[in-house]
């Protein structure tokens, strides 16, 4: 899915717009948000970690990010360069 700029301007343009009514009637708050930080939180932060690690990789070897295709995923580089991963 993609977006043009219209569409994004739309949107920021109705947010404003939104949240200005909120603030000018007196109304606008910001959502209390929970502080802890548990074993969850940790793994959902290295999960992003290391997506964004491999597409940073794949720039480093010169691969194009539009050449990165489902089939080229960890398990499709192993089994392009030969290393071999034993399934449990």
């Amino acid at each position: 899915m993609s977006l043009n700029p219209g569409e994004i301007g739309a949107l920021l343009v109705a947010l404003l717009v939104y949240n200005g009514q909120l603030l000018i009637g007196g109304n606008w708050a910001l959502a209390p948000l929970a502080t802890d930080i548990d074993f969850w939180n940790l793994r959902i932060v290295l999960g992003l970690l290391i997506v964004v690690q491999g597409f940073e990789t794949s720039r480093y070897l010169l691969i194009p990010h539009d050449q990165i295709q489902d089939q080229i995923t960890l398990a499709g580089l192993a089994a392009r360069y030969e290393v071999r991963v034993e399934n449990t």
